[in-house]
């Protein structure tokens, strides 16, 4: 029988590493991703947590995180939990992570120009009627 493996995560990117090439065309990064969760304790106050997801992404999707992606930017993404382990000195290891099938932005990063006043658009002025010469 094979089970459901799918996880689709919102949250903000809270880390991002370098891509590194294994080859002419697979390329890898990994990623963090933090998602806030909110909660109510036994006094019923409202206490607000934070959880980090480590993320790998494959081939294109290295290359669309390595270029569109910066840390603070809300996204979504689908993929799947994937584990790996390995032994270091005689200590079996191992890590969960995610591992990206699909990449959602969901805003971009606040941009860092202002527009010039001359520039910026106008509107009626306060306390005015804006629909007053509608003739219908």
């Amino acid at each position: 029988m094979n089970y459901l493996n799918h996880v689709t995560l919102i949250g903000r990117i809270c880390r991002k590493g370098e891509i590194k090439r294994l080859s002419a065309d697979v390329s890898v990064i990994e990623f963090g991703l933090a998602l806030n969760q909110t909660y109510r304790n036994d006094k019923n106050e409202k206490k607000e947590k934070t959880v980090f997801v480590d993320c790998q992404a494959w081939r294109g999707r290295a290359q669309v995180v390595e270029a569109h992606l910066t840390i603070g930017q809300v996204v979504c993404l689908v993929g799947k939990i994937d584990r790996e382990t390995w032994e270091k000195d005689g200590q079996k290891r191992s890590r969960t992570f995610v591992t990206i099938d699909d990449i959602v932005l969901l805003n971009t990063a606040p941009r860092k120009t202002e527009q010039p006043a001359s520039v910026m658009p106008t509107g009626p002025a306060l306390g005015t009627d804006p629909t007053a010469s509608i003739p219908f």
